[in-house]
């Protein structure tokens, strides 16, 4: 659609599909009804030849009544005069290049169809705008699938003709003020990643804003998208601690082909750890104390025998006020004992619980590799990875796919003082032991972690490293003779 709009003219090549429509089918139809006379006047032939002659006329005439209103309608802008003081303006009709109609303009209309963003994962929200004319007429000007296009498009419309915006839902063929999942009335798309889509909704019962993930209708035809669903709506419903999402409700709604699955949870104001790093706009010292909270938050689903496995910016929100909150347990995975048992029965050659999942830059090594179990020790080393990124403001492994898949298991970082003078080397040694390449040298809880940043933070100096038993036997000697 090309449209431009001046102080007293506004130019746009309105399209009107239903009347292109109408004359496809047209033409079609005597196609049709064309290779049918002519079968059976050759195979069977009592149709005189006037009546055949006839359609073949009629076939031509329309052929190239069509021809010409497609190349008119593809190719011949047409230009709308604006009366200001009328609110009415005159357009050049279809078929009538040199005929101006005269039109109120009531209000625009925009038709969102949700259809495709319920039902597919892929599916964007589609938006089409109508110009809403006296006698309920409506003047189709063209469709947007970018929200941006779309607001610079009706805004120059609402300066042309004063007038209120009119917005619709669609779902289906049904057209509706609202588009809901039971209680809650959805208002637009969030985020979407490979696990469902997350929309902003309206809980008309608490009358408070939601966040709903919803597994497209395509999704839940799968078993596997449909399990790991289920199984990260039963994780999110045991956990309650104050970095950690909160999940409210969780429903599905009656769908054509299949039932759409989806949970309420917390509507978070804020912005992802990302966009900060991204931006630069985090100090040490909220690094650290973020690091804090998502430690302690660690430890909590920890001792709920949950490992999350996707720790990352972009599953760390920031709210307002300056807390964080851990997002997305999508591929979490519930390792207490009676489930470890199925799993290693069942199913350890299912991808979706297999190790290699997660977002390969913050994957540990026993994530990568097949040989080694997974524990919650794997979030510490992603936590590890997440705090050297916010210190230093770059991931600790770059590259493509394959370096950073060999960089993983042999390769140590280089020390964050290194990269950004301005960290202290005393949180270098907190780092680097959260990073080990050995599970078994790494915090073994998310409240050691926690404890150690927690007394960098108030200048209580770390011990390099832990003292095995010879070195400490060593200390003691030397102190003992000392003294």
């Amino acid at each position: 659609m090309e449209w431009q709009i001046t102080d007293r003219q506004f130019t746009i090549r309105i399209r009107t599909p239903r009347e292109l429509h109408f004359w496809i089918k047209t033409i079609a139809m005597v196609t049709c009804c064309d290779f049918i006379l002519r079968i059976q006047h050759y195979f069977w032939p009592i149709i005189p030849n006037e009546v055949a002659d006839v359609v073949l006329n009629l076939y031509y005439i329309f052929f190239i009544l069509g021809i010409y209103i497609t190349i008119n309608y593809f190719k011949k802008p047409r230009k709308v005069i604006i009366n200001f003081d009328s609110g009415t303006f005159r357009y050049f009709y279809f078929l009538a290049s040199r005929k101006y109609y005269f039109a109120e303009v009531e209000c625009i209309r925009i038709a969102t169809d949700m259809s495709k963003a319920l039902t597919k994962l892929k599916g964007n929200m589609y938006h089409r705008v109508y110009l809403k004319l006296r006698k309920q007429s409506f003047l189709f000007l063209g469709e947007f699938d970018d929200d941006q296009q779309l607001n610079l498009f009706i805004n120059e419309l609402r300066n042309v003709f004063d007038v209120h915006v009119d917005k619709l839902h669609k779902v289906g063929r049904k057209l509706s003020k609202e588009v809901r999942l039971g209680r809650y009335t959805i208002e637009k798309e969030i985020s979407r990643g490979g696990m469902g889509k997350v929309f902003l909704a309206r809980d008309d019962f608490m009358q408070k804003a939601v966040a709903i993930k919803v597994l497209p209708a395509n999704l839940a035809l799968k078993y596997d998208h449909a399990n790991n669903f289920a199984r990260e709506t039963r994780i999110l419903q045991k956990l309650r601690h104050p970095n950690i999402i909160q999940i409210y409700d969780v429903g599905r709604e009656k769908g054509k082909k299949t039932d759409i699955y989806f949970y309420a949870m917390e509507c978070i104001h804020g912005k992802p750890l990302s966009f900060f790093i991204k931006e630069k706009a985090i100090t040490i010292e909220q690094s650290v104390r973020y690091a804090i909270q998502l430690s302690l938050a660690l430890d909590y689903i920890h001792s709920h025998k949950v490992v999350h496995r996707d720790i990352k910016p972009e599953n760390i929100l920031i709210r307002n006020e300056g807390s964080c909150v851990l997002i997305d347990f999508g591929i979490a995975r519930d390792i207490s004992i009676r489930y470890k048992k199925i799993y290693k029965r069942v199913f350890r050659h299912q991808p979706e619980i297999s190790h290699h999942v997660g977002t390969l830059p913050y994957m540990s090594p026993e994530q990568i590799s097949a040989h080694h179990d997974i524990d919650y020790r794997t979030d510490i080393y992603s936590l590890g990875i997440t705090l050297y990124e916010m210190l230093v403001f770059k991931r600790a492994f770059t590259g493509n796919s394959a370096t950073i898949l060999r960089a993983i298991p042999t390769s140590t970082p280089t020390p964050p003082s290194k990269e950004n003078p301005r960290v202290p080397q005393s949180l270098d040694t907190i780092v680097m032991k959260a990073i080990a390449k050995n599970k078994n040298k790494r915090y073994q809880s998310g409240a050691l972690l926690a404890n150690d940043l927690h007394n960098w933070l108030h200048d209580i100096v770390v011990e390099k490293q832990q003292l095995n038993l010879w070195q400490s036997l060593s200390q003691k000697f030397l102190h003992f003779f000392q003294g």
